[in-house]
């Protein structure tokens, strides 16, 4: 029976009879209670704070996707209206080619029209010339109204090659 003598020597050893070992015991455990608590509350804190980085990292991100989506579609009605810019131009280009064309046309065809206009001016001068010559034939020489048609038809021969060779 020994042994459970024994225990009771190691029980009484390692048992809390002394008050300053007991109150430095108990000191201890609140020390580490407050530690744990403040461990604790740190913790807590730590993981609020990053619950609410992750909002405001998610909050970011949606605002982000939503700018780059909104840019994304800026640029594609961008490029659709550059499209049909380059359309509009090609068209323009069209236009104005056709209208070069037509106005060289209304040029040549107005200067034939001067041209013809030219030639119908002398013509009817010359015919009027010679109705005033067969009226006054006995007074007017015939050399006067020969010399005049032919003065009418140079005239509108040099107006034709005139308009034929613009400045």
């Amino acid at each position: 029976m020994k042994t459970p003598k024994l225990m009771k020597i190691v029980g009484d050893l390692l048992s809390p009879n002394d008050p300053a070992l007991v109150e430095k015991t108990l000191a201890r455990i609140n020390e580490q209670d407050r530690w744990n608590d403040l461990f604790s509350t740190k913790l807590i804190e730590l993981l609020d704070n990053g619950d609410l980085m992750k909002s405001e990292i998610r909050e970011r991100m949606r605002t982000i996707e939503s700018v780059t989506q909104t840019a994304n579609q800026s640029i594609l009605e961008a490029k659709g209206l550059l499209n049909q810019a380059i359309g509009q131009l090609a068209t323009a280009r069209a236009l104005e080619t056709d209208a070069e064309r037509k106005h060289l046309n209304a040029v040549l065809l107005c200067r034939a029209v001067v041209r013809n206009s030219a030639f119908a001016v002398a013509a009817s001068w010359i015919a009027t010339i010679w109705m005033a010559w067969f009226t006054l034939r006995p007074t007017a020489p015939l050399w006067a109204a020969c010399a005049i048609s032919i003065v009418l038809l140079v005239a509108a021969v040099l107006f034709q090659r005139a308009m034929a060779h613009p400045a």
